[in-house]
């Protein structure tokens, strides 16, 4: 009984931050949609409702609805294109720069030092 009861209210908790952060999003904005199986949509939202929204896909143009409790995760905006075609997301891409820049210093600082 008590894992059922845990069940529901993760659901609940999803589902709230689902609808806050596609409420976040402005109509015509950039999104990214990420399905429980791990399937993504990037399009611009459409029409947001009280139990779905719409979903403009950027790739086949077609206009897509899906329902608050059959979304994982909302992200807004999206990132540019991977090396394979595909979308890289805003937050990898950060990662991954700021990486490469503390690398290029850290090597920056070496060389400088062995110089001396």
């Amino acid at each position: 009984m008590r894992s059922v009861l845990l069940i529901l209210v993760m659901s609940s908790v999803l589902y709230a931050d689902v609808v806050e952060d596609v409420r976040k999003i402005p109509i015509g904005g950039k999104m990214i949609v990420i399905l429980p199986d791990g399937r993504e949509h990037f399009g611009r939202l459409g029409h947001i409702g009280t139990s779905d929204f719409e979903l403009n896909d950027g790739a086949s143009g077609q206009r897509l609805t899906f329902r608050y409790d059959d979304v994982k995760k909302v992200l807004k905006g999206y990132g540019g294109r991977t090396i394979n075609g595909g979308r890289a997301h805003l937050g990898r891409s950060r990662v991954i720069a700021i990486v490469v820049v503390g690398s290029l210093v850290a090597l920056a600082f070496i060389a400088a030092s062995s110089l001396k």
